[in-house]
């Protein structure tokens, strides 16, 4: 991996983060994903995050989306004007009980159940098109598991509402705002980020996907600047078809490990002692 980043101070800052990738956390770490208007690229950018920490941690990944949506992990299948590559992983069977819990769940919430994963994904069953889960329907089906995994990261998709975006803040440790690189958006979405953090003193971080393949240059000169972590996902064809991880750009992998690694960092707002 070293390759992606020349240079031993690069190099020393990618085994940092893959050491903060690893690191365990005193309880299970729920991270919440959701941007301010569609086409954004937040199921991709969960589906990348929950792929890595799949990888590398030992414990096992929840995914959850939250639109009422079939073949969520098949390759193809389009989300936010991006494809979802495949994230297929399996390692040893989950404990009867667990397993038991999960398929209690299977009739209002999972279309696919792998009885042997450590990605496991959940999508909810029976919501029209366009419509997706909301705070109330998570805490019912979705919070009871999360317990059993390592990481839990819920794809929220848009959500513009104010209150119901502090609800969601509040399903997790940490939250990711996902913004497209359309400058006024960016600006909306940096300037909610911050008041998420003032109102709900939980960590933000902000990334700047360019799914439309505008190459913009302003959301890397901003990210530096902002007193949150901020990740920039430069626009990446191999985003756009069914591929392998190994075939995405570098840049494409670095901005996955950085987003992961400020995910896993310690939460500071004391959620991981309970």
């Amino acid at each position: 991996m070293t390759h992606l980043l020349p240079g031993a101070t690069w190099q020393r800052d990618l085994i940092e983060r893959a050491d903060r990738i690893a690191t365990p956390t005193p309880t299970g770490r729920r991270v919440s994903f959701f941007s301010l208007v569609p086409h954004s690229g937040v199921s991709t950018v969960t589906t990348l995050a929950a792929r890595l920490l799949t990888s590398r941690r030992p414990g096992r990944v929840l995914q959850v989306e939250t639109g009422g949506t079939t073949g969520f992990l098949q390759p193809g299948v389009r989300r936010s004007g991006m494809t979802v590559p495949d994230t297929s992983e399996a390692s040893g069977g989950l404990a009867q009980e667990v397993l038991d819990r999960l398929k209690y769940r299977a009739g209002t919430w999972m279309t696919d159940l792998p009885a042997l994963a450590q990605h496991v994904a959940l999508t909810p069953g029976g919501l029209p098109p366009g419509q997706r889960a909301g705070v109330r329907e998570w805490y019912a089906h979705v919070a009871p598991m999360t317990r059993f995994f390592d990481v839990a990261a819920t794809d929220w998709g848009t959500r513009s509402n104010t209150t119901e975006c502090l609800e969601i803040v509040a399903t997790g440790h940490h939250t990711c705002l996902i913004s497209p690189f359309d400058r006024a958006v960016a600006e909306d979405s940096i300037a909610f980020a911050y008041h998420l953090r003032a109102t709900t003193g939980q960590p933000v971080r902000v990334a700047f996907v360019d799914a439309a393949g505008t190459r913009s240059t302003w959301p890397g000169i901003v990210a530096p600047t902002l007193p949150f972590p901020a990740v920039v996902f430069a626009y990446d064809p191999g985003l756009s078809r069914t591929v392998k991880t190994t075939r995405l750009r570098a840049s494409t992998i670095n901005a996955v490990m950085t987003l992961a690694a400020a995910l896993m960092a310690p939460d500071r707002s004391g959620k991981d002692a309970r």
